[in-house]
């Protein structure tokens, strides 16, 4: 099992109560995408499961409390070439960058960029509804790898 990046995401947990004297560390999103990526390197032959639930934060990630920063952090929607879902993923990648260590990072390119066309394959199964899924999936995974890089 592969740890790599739990420090970092652990770290950047927000405390949060649930109910009076009932509390915990919950981890943020983008943290989430970290846990994913990594369990999705370890498992990928046995499970798909990290992969179809990563193209799924990386599609929603703007919808989810995120859209007044697509359009005012600077440099993003432009990334995201003003499609606020697109630019969407980019800021995930940038908040990716802002939990995770240099060598996190260093971990998550290098799944990234050696496994990207299985790791789109996966992903690709879990968007298999839509027409255009591939080249949708692969310009998702090309910008969450620039925004980390």
């Amino acid at each position: 099992m592969n740890l790599a990046g739990y420090d970092d995401v652990l770290a950047a947990a927000e405390r949060v109560t649930f109910l009076p004297g009932f509390d915990g560390k919950v981890v943020s999103l983008a943290g989430l995408a970290i846990l994913k990526l990594v369990a999705w390197s370890d498992r990928r032959l046995e499970n798909p499961k990290d992969a179809h639930d990563l193209i799924h934060l990386m599609d929603s990630y703007a919808a989810a409390g995120n859209i007044d920063r697509v359009y005012e952090e600077d440099g993003v929607i432009e990334a995201g070439d003003y499609d606020p879902d697109l630019a969407g993923v980019y800021l995930l990648g940038k908040d990716i960058r802002r939990v995770a260590s240099e060598q996190t990072i260093a971990v998550l390119k290098q799944i990234v960029e050696r496994d990207f066309d299985r790791l789109s394959n996966e992903m690709t199964k879990a968007m298999r509804h839509l027409d255009d899924a591939e080249p949708r999936i692969q310009t998702r995974l090309r910008l969450l790898l620039q925004a980390i890089a």
